[in-house]
């Protein structure tokens, strides 16, 4: 059965490269393109275009609120596009040559699962259309409460973590651009209450 792989990328230099050593071995592969937490306003922008109710996040930074609202439109264009299967990757792994055989041994697991999380922290997430679908009733049923791994991890049904998952990953966890980003103070978004002042009352933060 065919599974759409998608990089979940920024585009910079560096990942780029990385993207292009997996695009020879995997020339289907494909980039999903991520909301760039270092923009304020286009991160705050993507979140009000996603009805998202903000509440809190583990790691209070911009970065991961971007990552967040990038995984939920991911899941959001698999089943709006009726892609049966998807793979979201990390843009900071080294794919293996088995990789694509072994997610296909992954498929008819997920008749039972939402996800299969591929490694610990989420560097990887396989999906059915149908498990897409669930995950995001949990996630808007319940808003932003945690990291999105952390969160899908815990409340968003059933999932099944893998280890040893055939890529290598480049950088070490929590070490990528999620944390490096702005933290997000709540003055800023009170300025952009005043451009969109509906859109505060839907959303309390703290």
């Amino acid at each position: 059965m065919d599974i759409v792989i998608f990089v979940q990328s920024l585009k910079t230099e560096e990942r780029i490269k990385i993207f292009d050593i997996n695009k020879k071995t995997f020339p289907k592969l494909k980039i999903f393109q991520s909301i760039n937490g270092y923009n304020i306003n286009e991160t705050i922008n993507e979140l009000f275009k996603s009805k998202l109710k903000f509440k809190r996040l583990d790691f209070n930074t911009y970065g991961t609120l971007a990552n967040f609202i990038t995984k939920v439109n991911a899941f959001k264009y698999q089943v709006e596009n009726n892609i049966e299967y998807m793979c979201l990757l990390e843009d900071d792994l080294i794919l293996n040559d088995n990789f694509e055989i072994f997610l296909q041994g992954l498929l008819p697991k997920l008749k039972s699962y939402n996800m299969i999380r591929l490694c610990n922290w989420g560097e990887g997430y396989l999906t059915s259309i149908t498990g897409a679908r669930n995950i995001l009733t949990h996630i808007y049923n319940i808003g932003i409460i945690r990291n999105i791994d952390n969160q899908l991890r815990d409340n968003c049904g059933s999932e099944l973590y893998v280890q040893n998952t055939p890529f290598t990953l480049v950088v070490k966890s929590n070490e990528g651009d999620c944390l490096k980003t702005e933290k997000i103070f709540k003055w800023r978004l009170l300025r952009f209450n005043k451009r969109f002042p509906l859109w505060y009352k839907r959303f309390p933060l703290w």
